[in-house]
């Protein structure tokens, strides 16, 4: 899976990808496999066209050239149209990185600097962004929440990852639930704020409910409108649907 393929038309590729040849770790299985029109299709500059899940996950924390234009958008419709738990899976399975076959010093110093560490900061860097964009997925799935957890807490440290940016995840997460930057999607979190005297539909108007009801009302009726829209014009988009589908050949 981390080998260069010869895929997306005719142009030269920016440079060429650096390749090891990798011990076998059973949690890294869904990253060996290789490169093909099965699986991948992608321009001369390393951007995705189509790619199964796995290899969406591998490209977007590829060691040398990730796609790094695909991650907002791919988070964006991730808890729509896949389970974002196994997507966090995929992530965790990611860092699990396996050693090189070539056991010498020169090797295992190449594949920490040029491998093993930049999987593991952009698969960092894919959750921090996860957290700070689409963090009703995590408030909305305690299973995702747990995955979080252990990858923070547990696999963290595992991995060497500077403190400092622990602590900044930890941060990140606790103003997220402090913040309960959830956006609802049906039933009301506040009470309405009724008005003080009795209105009939017939005889009341706008003037007489309380003005911040009336804002919140009509913000959560285009909410679901644009909702609806923005969900439709995705499924309507043959481009995005293929990235998340098993690909054809280009």
């Amino acid at each position: 899976g981390e080998k260069p393929s010869a895929l997306g038309g005719s142009k030269k590729r920016v440079s060429k990808e650096v390749v090891f040849d990798l011990d076998f770790k059973k949690s890294f299985q869904p990253f060996y496999v290789a490169d093909s029109p099965s699986n991948l299709n992608m321009d001369a500059t390393y951007h995705v066209l189509s790619a199964t899940l796995e290899k969406v996950v591998e490209r977007l924390t590829h060691h040398d050239h990730p796609d790094t234009s695909l991650l907002l958008p791919f988070l964006t419709i991730c808890s729509s149209f896949l389970d974002p738990t196994e997507v966090f899976s995929l992530l965790l399975a990611r860092v699990d990185v396996p050693e090189p076959k070539n056991k010498s010093e020169e090797s295992q110093t190449a594949w920490y600097e040029k491998f093993r560490q930049p999987i593991v900061m952009r698969v960092f860097n894919f959750i921090k962004n996860w957290i700070n964009t689409q963090w009703e997925d995590f408030e909305n799935s305690p299973q995702l929440r747990d995955l979080l957890n252990k990858f923070v807490e547990e696999m963290s440290p595992r991995l060497k990852l500077p403190e400092q940016r622990i602590d900044a995840l930890r941060s990140l997460i606790e103003r997220q639930t402090a913040a309960g930057n959830v956006i609802p999607v049906g039933g009301d979190v506040l009470p309405p704020i009724l008005p003080n005297h009795a209105v009939t539909a017939r005889t009341s108007t706008i003037l007489d409910y309380n003005p911040q009801e009336v804002s919140r009302q009509l913000a959560r009726l285009a909410f679901d409108v644009m909702r609806g829209l923005i969900a439709d014009g995705i499924k309507s988009d043959q481009a995005a649907m293929d990235l998340l589908a098993n690909p054809s050949p280009a």
